[in-house]
């Protein structure tokens, strides 16, 4: 996936097995005593994240772009930090905003309120637990969920990236 990330500020930059890699040990981790599905819980967070910090990526490397130098530098950095948890949630839920995407980018987005809501019980709920087949599931559609949006052309992911970072304006 080279040219996802900006050379000089390779923050992000996972591909397909290294996000596995980084869910994988938790859900195969030996449980902690006396809470014995911490490690379970931390990879759904984990690949919760791993589908929130390719929308950054997204955002940084398609609206300032990639050639991050002293003038783009700060609104690179601008664009991988601006994505607000809530505010991408809501847009990916809107059905209306995600109607003139293809079925990659509606995908991506259904797959992103699914498990943030997952991660949600995950992180939240003390009495929610998930199995091993229930993590790796969310595990899969997370990793298949970023693969469609690396895979969708730039002017669709710029589309996208402009859609869960701003604000609508009805007039």
């Amino acid at each position: 996936m080279a040219g996802l990330f900006p050379e000089p500020l390779r923050c992000l930059p996972l591909t397909s097995s290294q996000r596995r890699d980084c869910c994988k040990p938790r859900l195969s981790a030996k449980p902690i005593p006396n809470k014995p599905k911490t490690h379970l819980k931390r990879a759904v967070s984990t690949a919760y994240y791993a589908m929130f910090h390719a929308v950054c990526a997204n955002a940084a490397e398609l609206l300032p772009g990639a050639d991050a130098g002293p003038a783009t530098s700060a609104s690179w950095l601008q664009a991988c930090r601006g994505p607000e948890h809530t505010h991408v949630r809501n847009q990916c839920r809107n059905t209306g905003i995600m109607a003139p995407f293809p079925a990659e980018i509606k995908e991506f987005a259904r797959t992103f309120v699914e498990v943030q809501s997952q991660r949600n019980r995950a992180d939240y709920n003390p009495l929610w637990n998930f199995s091993p087949s229930d993590v790796d599931r969310i595990i899969n559609r997370a990793d298949l969920a970023i693969n469609l949006l690396a895979s969708t052309p730039a002017a669709i992911r710029r589309a996208f990236a402009i859609t869960v970072l701003l604000q609508n304006r009805a007039d």
